[in-house]
C-alpha cells in the first residue's frame, strides 16, 4: 500500500518548520565568542573587547601608547615609531633588560628572539633615542652624536628640557644597568 500524498505532506511540513526555525538557527550562528566572555561583565559599558581580546575604551577620541623606560627608580616616557618592529616589540612587553655600557653614550641588550627590522642610515642620534641594531639588539642612547651605522627606529624618550637629559644620563650612567620597558596606554 502506498501513500504518495504523505511524502509531499511531510516535505511541506519540513520546509515550513525549517522556515520558521531559520531565524533562530541563523542568529545562534552569528554569536561572537569573544563577546560571550564579556556578557557577564559588570562595569563601565564603554569598555569593549577588540578583535585581539584587549579591552579598549570605545569613547576614546584618539587612544595612544607610549614607551616607558624605568632605570632604578627613575621613569622616562616618550613615543614609538609606527612600524612592524614596534608592533612586534609591543607584543613582548613588558620586559626587563640587563643593559651593557658601550662608548660612553649608549646601553644595549640582546633579545632572546629577533624582531622584524628595516635598518637605515640614521646619520644623527639624539639622547633618548631607542633603536634596534641588527634584528635583536635594543639600544638606548643617552648622548647625541653623528653615526654611520644603520638602525631601525623604535622610538624616543621625551626629554623636554636639560634637566630630563641630565636625569637620563645619571640614571643610565657608567656601567651596566637593569631597565624595565613597558607600554603605557592613554587617550
Amino acid at each position: 500500500m502506498t501513500w504518495p500524498h504523505l511524502g509531499r505532506s511531510l516535505t511541506r511540513r519540513a520546509l515550513i518548520a525549517l522556515a520558521v526555525a531559520s531565524p533562530t538557527l541563523l542568529a545562534s550562528c552569528k554569536r561572537d565568542p569573544v563577546q560571550d566572555i564579556y556578557d557577564g561583565f559588570e562595569g563601565d559599558d564603554s569598555f569593549v573587547p577588540d578583535e585581539g581580546g584587549m579591552t579598549v575604551d570605545e569613547n576614546a577620541v584618539n587612544p595612544t601608547y607610549a614607551p616607558v623606560l624605568k632605570v632604578g627608580g627613575v621613569q622616562f616616557s616618550g613615543s614609538f615609531e609606527d612600524n612592524p618592529t614596534v608592533d612586534a616589540l609591543i607584543d613582548r612587553l613588558p620586559i626587563t633588560m640587563d643593559m651593557r655600557e658601550l662608548n660612553g653614550n649608549e646601553k644595549y641588550c640582546y633579545l632572546d628572539e629577533p624582531l622584524p627590522s628595516a635598518p637605515e642610515a640614521v646619520g644623527h642620534i639624539e639622547a633618548g633615542d631607542i633603536m634596534l641594531f641588527g634584528d635583536d639588539c635594543i639600544v638606548v642612547f643617552y648622548d647625541g652624536f653623528e653615526t654611520q651605522y644603520s638602525y631601525t627606529r623604535i622610538g624616543s624618550l621625551g626629554l623636554p628640557n636639560d634637566g630630563d637629559l641630565e636625569r637620563l644620563r645619571e640614571a643610565l650612567g657608567a656601567g651596566d644597568v637593569t631597565c624595565e620597558l613597558w607600554v603605557e596606554w592613554s587617550e
